[in-house]
């Protein structure tokens, strides 16, 4: 197996179909953009669980705050913040029930108009967000 790292540790029509189960939102925000996938359980010494119930959509503000915390320990944090944490562990118990449908994945990958979506959002990262992440710290 090769070693991935960033976006290409998934394969393109798994993520796509992860990113249809969840409805192209960010479970803990609800947030559309600049999604990712995040570990519900973190992953320990360099391997992942990468199973489908394992991986949740998160956008990069969400899935960069978590880190690498422990699901209760995030849901805390979450509450603290005025978050409605219940009705994210009803929707974390419907979507470990909820197969991935990875032929409407495939589908997604031949929608022109889901690819220039995406590579509007890849395009995005690379001009605002990665630079920010680049730039050192001012602390």
């Amino acid at each position: 197996m090769s070693n991935w790292n960033g976006s290409n540790w998934i394969r393109r029509e798994r993520r796509y179909a992860l990113y249809l189960r969840d409805g192209h939102r960010c479970l803990w925000c609800g947030g559309t953009r600049s999604l990712t996938l995040d570990h519900l359980f973190p992953r320990q010494g360099g391997r992942g669980d990468n199973r489908n119930e394992n991986l949740v959509t998160s956008c990069l503000s969400c899935n960069s705050s978590r880190r690498h915390l422990r699901l209760s320990r995030w849901l805390r944090r979450l509450r603290d913040q005025a978050v409605d944490v219940h009705a994210i562990v009803v929707e974390l118990r419907r979507r470990r029930r909820t197969l991935v449908d990875l032929e409407a994945g495939r589908a997604l990958l031949t929608d022109t108009h889901a690819r220039a979506q995406s590579r509007a959002c890849a395009t995005t990262f690379r001009h605002t967000i990665l630079p920010e992440l680049e730039a050192p710290c001012p602390f």
